[in-house]
């Protein structure tokens, strides 16, 4: 009978030392969540200040990782450079020709096209005194044209993106008949601008 106590006081000793290293492992921690006076939330693991709330949770105690051991048996073998990706090149469309022509007065202008403007301009206009020339020569006039230079590198986009600028302004400003062209103008110079100089 004696024997059969003893046996079970092993028993229930190895038991008790089981669940006392159950509940080593699943082990609570107290958490605090604290709220301050301006609203911030905070998690800690010791009791909030005096002027926050509080309250606290009971949580289980995660348990760490189990640690890996290295084997320094394997070797390591070299790995091949990875080589980058090929960058994707992306082509725009050149924009659209532009000139820059200017008038025997240094006045300038833009042009889609090669458009010197040759005009008869009167010999009074282009600053001829009249009063020296014969009488049959002031009612005539002289062949003149602009000076038109094209546009090239940076200089065409910066040209084209300051068209759009004027384009934006020309529509805030356009009287109700002029509207759906200054529209449809803007939204031209807006594709070419996105298409060929961003």
């Amino acid at each position: 009978m004696k024997v059969l106590n003893f046996f079970a006081l092993i028993c229930l000793l190895s038991m008790a030392l089981c669940i006392s290293a159950n509940a080593a492992e699943q082990a609570t921690v107290k958490v605090y969540r604290c709220v301050d006076a301006k609203g911030k939330v905070s998690l800690q693991d010791a009791p909030c200040a005096k002027s926050s709330t509080q309250e606290t949770r009971e949580m289980l105690r995660p348990k760490d990782a189990p640690v890996v051991k290295k084997n320094t048996a394997i070797k390591s073998t070299p790995v091949a450079p990875v080589q980058p990706a090929a960058q994707a090149y992306v082509s725009m469309d050149p924009p659209p020709i532009l000139y820059q022509c200017t008038n025997y007065e240094g006045k300038t202008r833009d042009s889609e096209n090669y458009d010197p403007n040759p005009r008869c301009e009167p010999l009074w206009a282009q600053g001829y005194r009249m009063e020296y020339l014969p009488p049959e020569q002031r009612a005539t006039c002289s062949w003149v044209q602009d000076s038109c230079v094209r546009y090239e590198g940076k200089a065409l986009c910066d040209r084209w993106k300051e068209k759009q600028k004027q384009a934006k302004s020309d529509l805030r400003y356009a009287f109700s008949d002029t509207t759906a062209f200054r529209k449809s103008d803007l939204a031209r110079i807006t594709q070419i601008v996105r298409n060929s100089c961003e």
